[in-house]
């Protein structure tokens, strides 16, 4: 079975789904479901933008130059320069299976040439603001590709798959990204006298670790806080990330939470800070799911989180094994002083049972090659 995996961007750069991918396909691997030399990944990128072929893990990668669009006339060439680039790949490759993860002018590519050339096609959507039905511009006009037949769409929350269902799709998979659930089980907690904080994600706007630094404010001196994940240094998004950063250095250094607050701008091992925090923190917005969340739930650490979120609200009972609460300063520092110690360990993992079965990486591996070998032997 060869696979073609067509992802908006991909390792080295940092982002969730291509560290997931990449994880899902080598344990694929491992386990002897697929081959190495019969998985190619074309990626896109924005800090790392340029035409390269390398390997990762055995995995041959292609990355293509300028695949986001910048609302600018140039982008239509891109849009369609891409187009037959990836048309070229898939007449060369000859995959049996496209596997299509984010959204760019690749993503979009790589769908419509599954369709004209009745290729089977999984589409992944990644965050809550995705969508299935990627197309050219000027194209999407005339024609948009038929997604309900010989494909399967792969959501990572019950609130994306009642999108796709209200958009008209029907064979969808909805599954959490997949954990290493006994791994975080395995943690063994190391008791502090300070109450620990922890959120990690990659300092972008969206991620708001600002919030948590002004709630900070408003909580005893006994109380610490880590803000962990990477910190783009190239691509596009590098002015706008380090501004992003740069303000949140500036706000702890002016309310004198220097030594309460640390920055570990980088990428980070969840494990080593799972084991002394009190409770892991989610203030984001617009996000998909959040590994994040149900590693710690794995750990025996509670959540607290955006209430306003729906991927969250699936995942979090309100008091069993975290916390929902609007995004107030001033009300979370209430709520997290008083729900700090409510949770423990053990409430936290027998209330978190549910997404636990959905999340375990051994079954989801099964269901990923289970459909991947129905779809390529219809």
């Amino acid at each position: 079975m060869k696979i073609l995996v067509v992802i908006s961007k991909f390792l080295p750069e940092y982002s969730g789904p291509s560290i997931r991918i990449k994880n899902l396909y080598e344990r694929l691997a491992k386990k002897n479901f697929l081959k190495n030399k019969n998985i190619l990944f074309l990626a896109g990128g924005e800090e790392f933008n340029e035409n390269k072929t390398y390997y990762i893990k055995n995995f041959k990668v292609k990355r293509f130059k300028n695949t986001y669009s910048t609302n600018q006339i140039s982008d239509y060439y891109n849009y369609y320069r891409n187009f037959f680039c990836i048309r070229r790949e898939i007449n060369f490759f000859k995959p049996d299976l496209i596997h299509v993860i984010g959204s760019n002018m690749l993503t979009a590519s790589a769908i419509i040439i599954s369709r004209i050339k009745n290729i089977p096609l999984c589409v992944e959507l990644v965050n809550s603001t995705s969508k299935p039905n990627q197309n050219l511009p000027i194209l999407k006009h005339f024609w948009r590709p038929n997604l309900n037949y010989n494909t399967k769409i792969i959501v990572i929350s019950k609130f994306l798959k009642r999108k796709c269902l209200f958009m008209g799709y029907k064979n969808i998979w909805y599954r959490p990204n997949p954990i290493n659930i006994n791994s975080f089980k395995k943690i063994k907690k190391i008791k502090t006298n300070k109450k620990i904080l922890l959120n990690i994600g990659q300092f972008i706007p969206r991620k708001n670790q600002k919030f948590l630094v002004e709630v900070m404010k408003y909580l005893p001196h006994n109380f610490e806080l880590f803000l962990c994940g990477p910190l783009v240094t190239m691509g596009s998004k590098k002015q706008r990330d380090l501004k992003y950063f740069n303000e949140i250095k500036k706000i702890i250094k002016d309310q004198k939470l220097t030594k309460r607050i640390t920055l570990i701008p980088r990428y980070v091992d969840p494990k080593k800070y799972f084991k002394k925090t009190d409770l892991y923190l989610m203030p984001s917005y617009d996000e998909g799911l959040g590994n994040t969340i149900i590693e710690s739930l794995a750990s025996g650490v509670s959540v607290m989180a955006n209430s306003s979120e729906p991927s969250f609200k699936e995942i979090i009972k309100d008091n069993q094994n975290g916390f929902l609460v609007k995004m107030k300063q001033e009300e979370w520092a209430k709520s997290i002083i008083k729900n700090i110690n409510k949770l423990n360990t053990e409430k936290v993992r027998i209330n978190s049972k549910k997404i636990f079965s959905l999340a375990n990486e051994i079954s989801i591996d099964k269901k990923y090659y289970k459909i991947f070998k129905e779809m390529t032997t219809l």
